[in-house]
This record gives structure tokens, C-alpha cells and sequence, in this order.
């Protein structure tokens, strides 16, 4: 067995004994998501009670399944552009700073998206040599990175927290994630909307 599928079943199992210990436990003993904590080992506290509470939400209410490995959802052109059309103005505005930040990380392998306040792509700035490879990956316009389709995962997670995280490696609800490391904030509007 190739190892990249022994460290996907690991995963999987890890997943689902976490969601079954977090259920099994009483609420007073239960990681909120909010909980305030102070520190290095607070902040690693805190970001694990993040990623629980969304392997929860993965599970008990978009009923995902750990043991199945997602195809990224993507939409189809027109309904991007529709996307993209009723948010035209920021998507024009945010384009020097996506640009900006995409030099920075461009040689490492990295992509730059920006969705939508429901996770959908966008913007994408990505190497198109390895385009296909990133498409199939979800990293690709049009695609669905909402926790209800992707699982946990930096914008999904971000969007349903409101906070910015790291989603890295294993963190990941969906295996299929396992290889990505995905940075997130959300962009709030001047009235306080995603």
C-alpha cells in the first residue's frame, strides 16, 4: 500500500475518534471555540478547539463523511460570472494587493484565492504550469471552499469563524486536503459583512 494512503487512513481515523470523543463528552468539558487563551500553548489550544468545532460542524450538520474523499465542486462559467459580477468593485480593488501578495509567494508553490462571503474562488493567481494539478485540487476559479462542500479548510473554516487561521496539513477534515497548508482571513465590508 503506497504510503500517501496509509497517512490518509491515519487521518481518517484520527478524524472520526475526535468527533466521536467530542460528542461522547459533556458539554461543560466540551472546547469552545472562543475560549480565551493566553500564549504559545493558549494559541495552539485555542486553534485545535477551532478545528474540532469544525470537524463537529463537518459531520453532525453539513454530514460530510471522513471516510469519503471529496471531488472539489466547481461552477460552472456562468454562474462564476455571476459571482464575480456582484462583487466587480472589490474584485477590482483587492487586485493589486492579490498581485502583490502573489509575488511574494509565488516561488514556494503557493496560490492566491479570494472567494466570495460563501467560499467560491473568485480571483485565483497560480502557476499554469501546474494548473490542472491545482484545478483538480479545488485551488481553481469557480471553486466551492465552503465547509458544507471542502470540510474544514482555511476559507471555509475562516468564513464560518469569522477569523483568520491556518488550516495546515492534517487539519484538514477532508483527506483529500492532507498535502495543502491554506492561510485564510476574512475581508469584512465598512458595515461589518463578510
Amino acid at each position: 500500500m503506497p504510503r500517501a494512503h496509509e497517512h490518509q487512513r491515519a487521518h481518517i481515523a484520527t478524524v472520526m475518534q475526535v468527533v466521536e470523543d467530542v460528542a461522547a463528552r459533556p458539554l461543560a468539558t466540551a472546547p469552545r471555540a472562543g475560549a480565551v487563551t493566553v500564549g504559545p500553548a493558549g494559541a495552539a489550544l485555542r486553534h485545535d478547539a477551532i478545528i474540532r468545532s469544525s470537524w463537529q460542524r463537518c459531520v453532525h450538520q453539513h454530514r460530510l463523511d471522513p471516510t469519503r474523499m471529496q471531488d472539489a465542486v466547481i461552477l460552472p462559467q456562468a454562474r462564476l460570472r455571476e459571482n464575480q459580477g456582484q462583487m466587480e468593485a472589490l474584485l477590482q480593488i483587492a487586485r493589486h494587493g492579490l498581485e502583490a501578495l502573489y509575488q511574494q509567494v509565488a516561488g514556494l508553490g503557493y496560490v492566491v484565492l479570494l472567494t466570495d462571503a460563501r467560499g467560491v474562488t473568485v480571483d485565483f493567481l497560480g502557476d499554469l504550469v501546474v494548473q490542472p494539478h491545482l484545478r483538480r485540487a479545488g485551488l481553481y476559479l469557480g471553486a466551492d471552499w465552503s465547509e458544507h462542500h471542502a470540510g474544514t479548510c482555511g476559507v471555509g473554516t475562516c468564513i464560518s469563524t469569522g477569523q483568520a487561521l491556518t488550516v495546515h496539513l492534517d487539519d484538514h477534515f477532508d483527506a483529500t486536503h492532507i498535502p495543502l497548508t491554506c492561510p485564510s482571513a476574512p475581508v469584512f465590508g465598512p458595515s461589518g459583512e463578510l
